[in-house]
């Protein structure tokens, strides 16, 4: 009957996970606990793998907890450890190590801030609602730092509790391949609180993923939700919902255009919805000149004077993004078409917005 039902896993899962083959005939090892022993180490690989719906390949999974009771190799739920950075700790460059965090996790930021520095390491926050693992950010400088390439981010609320929080996030000079999702910004109280960037990008980026997100700084003083600071080259952000009083735009980029960047299926809302006057007479985007790439299939809220200045991007091709500057009980907008007049060149795609 084991065999059975150890044949019966096999069917719905890898004959060999883990490095452990169960395709060979049975032997003695089997089930007799002993390290050697394919069946056993078999069906603990294949729980690691359910429980982490992926496979981390040759990398190991770590867990964190900040109610364990005592904390130890972090290992499995039972030797947790108490914070992230223990288990950054413990991982190992281009392993593809998972750092999982237990529901209703919660850790303060004050003097010190996270820094996520070993290449390839993915980090899970489990839980939803009130129970998705929360960093709470009290000082202007706290920050979580992405400082390796290959760093992937999910299911984290992060939260603002002191006025003029830098940055949620920093994306340190010439790290790629960095990805977020399914992640959470607000903050504590609103309308005093807020991130002035909840994600910066440094300086040289490339390949990074902003994707199905939620930015929610209410009326309060932010800046931007995702800014590139200097140099940064395709980047995509896709799905995310932001929302808030951005003194500058939702997402902006000033100092270096942005190259190949893709921004689709974003709502984008440039002031509050609570208001009748609550929108905010700045963009939604704002790029700087020569910054190439799509942006499409956005919702758009911005009470400028004219549809491009809701996206200032000047080199972009816009297409089937929907905008609207009214404010009060009821929206109503224009929905773009797709863009005419376009040209392709060695370097760029360049287009002319139409549906303003």
């Amino acid at each position: 009957m084991t065999f059975l039902l150890l044949a019966m896993l096999a069917g719905y899962l890898f004959a060999s996970v883990g490095g452990w083959d169960i395709t060979s005939p049975p032997n003695e090892s089997w089930l007799s606990g002993s390290k050697a022993d394919p069946a056993w180490n078999w069906m603990k690989a294949a729980d690691k793998l359910i429980e982490l719906g992926a496979n981390p390949g040759t990398g190991s999974i770590f867990y964190v907890d900040s109610g364990v009771t005592t904390a130890a190799g972090g290992t499995s739920w039972e030797t947790a450890v108490a914070t992230i950075d223990e288990a950054v700790n413990l991982c190992t460059h281009d392993a593809g190590d998972y750092i999982l965090v237990a529901q209703g996790h919660s850790e303060t930021f004050i003097t010190q801030s996270l820094d996520l520095d070993i290449r390839g390491v993915t980090l899970i926050g489990l839980g939803n609602g009130s129970l998705r693992p929360t960093l709470l950010m009290k000082h202007t400088a706290a920050e979580v730092a992405i400082g390796a390439d290959n760093v992937s981010v999910r299911g984290i609320r992060f939260k603002a509790c002191v006025t003029g929080v830098l940055m949620g996030i920093e994306v340190e000079d010439s790290v790629d391949y960095f990805t977020i999702e399914d992640c959470v910004f607000d903050c504590n109280k609103v309308g005093t609180d807020e991130f002035m960037e909840a994600i910066n990008f440094v300086n040289n980026n490339a390949s990074c993923t902003i994707r199905n997100n939620r930015f929610n700084m209410g009326a309060s003083g932010a800046a931007h939700a995702i800014f590139c600071d200097a140099d940064t080259d395709d980047l995509q952000i896709i799905g995310n919902d932001i929302r808030g009083d951005y003194s500058v735009a939702c997402i902006g980029g000033d100092t270096a255009a942005v190259t190949d960047v893709l921004i689709m299926g974003n709502i984008l809302i440039n002031g509050s919805l609570v208001a009748d006057t609550g929108i905010n007479a700045v963009a939604a985007i704002s790029l700087l000149d020569a910054s190439a790439g799509l942006i499409a299939n956005n919702t758009i809220v911005s009470d400028v004077a004219t549809g491009l200045l809701m996206r200032v991007a000047d080199d972009c091709v816009f297409v089937n993004n929907f905008l609207t500057d009214t404010d009060g009980d009821e929206f109503s907008g224009t929905a773009e078409g797709t863009t005419r007049g376009t040209t392709v060149d060695a370097n760029s795609i360049a287009g002319f917005a139409d549906g303003d």
